[in-house]
């Protein structure tokens, strides 16, 4: 895995996107200083699998997408469940 540390731009795009998520439903926590960011609430012990074929987390990925950094775009590399 290489070590991807975001610039500012990209983390306050994380930010936007954790903020859309949030108001789509999706429990999502703020990006760290390293651009992770966690699933919680009901879909924190989601498997990849599940998140895929929920409504409301593929309705709220959707939703959000244009938000990401063009580099995380799809975002699951660091987005982290069960934390």
């Amino acid at each position: 895995m290489t070590n991807f540390l975001p610039t500012a731009q990209q983390l306050e795009q994380l930010r936007t996107y954790a903020v859309c998520m949030r108001a789509h439903g999706i429990d999502m926590s703020d990006p760290t200083p390293t651009g992770d960011m966690h699933i919680l609430g009901r879909l924190a012990h989601a498997t990849q699998a599940q998140l895929n074929n929920d409504p409301g987390y593929k309705a709220a990925t959707a939703a959000c997408k244009d938000k990401l950094p063009a580099s995380r775009n799809p975002p699951s590399g660091r987005i982290k469940k069960n934390q």
